[in-house]
């Protein structure tokens, strides 16, 4: 708490707050009391998102030796579906997570999702703490 409202740069991102210091998954939502005061979010849902270039969520590897040879996959549903965000005037691709928040009102939003159910939902966002603009984005991955 104290290096956002001491004037420091706090980034967090996809999956903060979403296991406590024993690695249980905590009651409350992510990012957790403290950092969603300071932050000003809350995440509502998440979800893995397909690499760009992959054929699915988890990709299927043989063994280290060779040993097993599986058939060529044929490409998951999951490859077909894509999370994109605008960030300035640019549209990305986010790869490996997505997560749709609840902001406060005093929370600027800097991106937001562009396709699926989550257009128009911020993505990235920042809030000013301390009298002064202390990042304290929230990014996809």
């Amino acid at each position: 708490m104290s290096t956002g409202t001491g004037g420091g740069t706090l980034v967090i991102g996809a999956m903060t707050g979403t296991r406590d210091e024993h690695n249980h998954i905590p009651t409350i939502p992510a990012p957790g009391r403290g950092l969603s005061e300071l932050c000003g979010v809350r995440v509502e849902e998440f979800g893995r998102v397909a690499e760009p270039g992959a054929d699915g969520l988890f990709g299927l590897h043989g063994t280290e030796f060779g040993l097993h040879k599986a058939a060529a996959p044929r490409p998951a549903s999951s490859a077909a579906r894509r999370y994109k965000f605008v960030l300035g005037n640019r549209e990305h691709e986010a790869a490996h997570l997505y997560e749709l928040l609840d902001v406060d009102a005093d929370v600027k939003v800097l991106g937001r999702w562009s396709s699926r159910f989550a257009s128009g939902r911020a993505a990235i966002t920042i809030r000013k703490v301390g009298g002064r603009a202390v990042p304290s984005t929230w990014a996809p991955i």
